[in-house]
Protein backbone atom coordinates (compact mmCIF):
# COMPACT_ATOMS: atom_id res chain seq x y z
CA UNK A 1 0.00 0.00 0.00
CA UNK A 2 1.42 3.46 -0.74
CA UNK A 3 0.81 6.24 1.48
CA UNK A 4 -0.14 9.16 -0.26
CA UNK A 5 1.72 12.50 0.47
CA UNK A 6 -0.23 15.60 0.33
CA UNK A 7 2.03 18.43 -1.28
CA UNK A 8 2.70 21.98 -0.02
CA UNK A 9 5.18 24.84 0.66
CA UNK A 10 7.81 24.23 3.44
CA UNK A 11 8.58 27.06 5.61
CA UNK A 12 12.08 27.91 4.08
CA UNK A 13 10.40 28.27 0.52
CA UNK A 14 7.83 30.80 2.06
CA UNK A 15 9.95 32.82 3.71
CA UNK A 16 12.11 33.15 0.36
CA UNK A 17 9.04 34.12 -1.39
CA UNK A 18 8.25 36.90 1.23
CA UNK A 19 11.56 37.91 1.24
CA UNK A 20 11.67 38.36 -3.28
CA UNK A 21 8.07 40.15 -2.45
CA UNK A 22 9.82 42.46 0.10
CA UNK A 23 13.07 43.37 -2.51
CA UNK A 24 10.17 43.97 -5.24
CA UNK A 25 8.27 46.51 -2.73
CA UNK A 26 11.25 48.55 -2.05
CA UNK A 27 12.63 48.55 -5.48
CA UNK A 28 9.53 50.19 -6.68
CA UNK A 29 9.24 52.30 -3.50
CA UNK A 30 12.63 53.74 -4.44
CA UNK A 31 11.64 54.04 -8.03
CA UNK A 32 8.57 56.00 -6.99
CA UNK A 33 10.52 58.63 -4.67
CA UNK A 34 13.33 59.03 -7.57
CA UNK A 35 10.37 59.82 -10.52
CA UNK A 36 9.02 62.65 -7.73
CA UNK A 37 12.28 64.26 -7.44
CA UNK A 38 12.69 64.02 -11.17
CA UNK A 39 9.66 65.69 -11.46
CA UNK A 40 10.16 68.52 -9.01
CA UNK A 41 13.53 69.15 -10.61
CA UNK A 42 12.09 69.25 -13.85
CA UNK A 43 9.19 71.55 -12.97
CA UNK A 44 12.10 74.34 -11.51
CA UNK A 45 14.51 73.92 -14.46
CA UNK A 46 11.25 75.02 -16.52
CA UNK A 47 10.60 77.75 -14.24
CA UNK A 48 14.32 79.36 -14.80
CA UNK A 49 13.79 78.64 -18.65
CA UNK A 50 10.92 80.91 -18.59
CA UNK A 51 12.73 83.43 -16.45
CA UNK A 52 15.56 84.02 -19.12
CA UNK A 53 13.15 84.48 -21.35
CA UNK A 54 11.52 86.37 -19.96
CA UNK A 55 14.58 88.68 -18.54
CA UNK A 56 15.86 88.18 -22.21
CA UNK A 57 17.13 92.05 -23.58
CA UNK A 58 16.62 91.34 -27.17
CA UNK A 59 12.76 90.49 -25.93
CA UNK A 60 11.00 92.90 -24.11
CA UNK A 61 7.76 92.54 -22.58
CA UNK A 62 4.93 94.56 -20.90
CA UNK A 63 1.51 93.12 -19.31
CA UNK A 64 -1.40 93.92 -20.91
CA UNK A 65 -4.99 92.82 -20.33
CA UNK A 66 -7.78 91.29 -23.17
CA UNK A 67 -11.88 93.17 -22.42
CA UNK A 68 -12.48 90.11 -20.57
CA UNK A 69 -9.73 90.62 -17.74
CA UNK A 70 -7.74 87.72 -19.11
CA UNK A 71 -4.03 89.57 -18.29
CA UNK A 72 -1.24 88.36 -20.62
CA UNK A 73 2.43 89.55 -21.27
CA UNK A 74 3.57 90.71 -25.01
CA UNK A 75 6.89 91.43 -26.33
CA UNK A 76 7.78 95.09 -27.69
CA UNK A 77 9.85 93.62 -30.00
CA UNK A 78 9.64 92.82 -33.60
CA UNK A 79 7.38 89.66 -33.61
CA UNK A 80 5.09 91.22 -30.91
CA UNK A 81 4.59 87.92 -29.34
CA UNK A 82 1.76 87.30 -27.12
CA UNK A 83 2.35 84.88 -23.84
CA UNK A 84 -0.88 84.31 -22.11
CA UNK A 85 -1.01 82.14 -18.72
CA UNK A 86 -3.24 79.01 -18.60
CA UNK A 87 -3.94 76.10 -16.58
CA UNK A 88 -4.35 72.50 -18.17
CA UNK A 89 -4.55 69.59 -16.51
CA UNK A 90 -3.80 70.92 -13.00
CA UNK A 91 -0.21 72.09 -15.42
CA UNK A 92 0.03 75.83 -15.09
CA UNK A 93 1.50 76.76 -18.85
CA UNK A 94 2.75 79.58 -20.79
CA UNK A 95 1.62 79.77 -24.41
CA UNK A 96 2.63 82.12 -27.13
CA UNK A 97 0.70 83.42 -30.05
CA UNK A 98 2.83 81.00 -32.42
CA UNK A 99 1.63 77.92 -30.77
CA UNK A 100 4.48 77.19 -28.53
CA UNK A 101 3.52 75.81 -25.17
CA UNK A 102 6.08 75.58 -22.06
CA UNK A 103 4.80 74.09 -18.39
CA UNK A 104 6.16 76.12 -15.68
CA UNK A 105 4.65 74.36 -12.44
CA UNK A 106 2.69 71.05 -12.60
CA UNK A 107 -0.01 69.94 -9.60
CA UNK A 108 -1.41 73.63 -9.65
CA UNK A 109 -5.29 73.38 -8.76
CA UNK A 110 -5.92 76.57 -9.09
CA UNK A 111 -3.79 80.14 -9.39
CA UNK A 112 -4.71 84.12 -9.81
CA UNK A 113 -2.56 86.70 -11.17
CA UNK A 114 -3.29 89.85 -9.11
Amino acid sequence: MKKSRQKSFTILESIIALGIFALIFLIIQFAIQYIKKEKQTTNTINFQRMLLQLEDSSRSYRWAQTKEGKIYLLSIGKRNQKINFRLKNHSLQLTTSDGGTMPIVSQVKDFELE
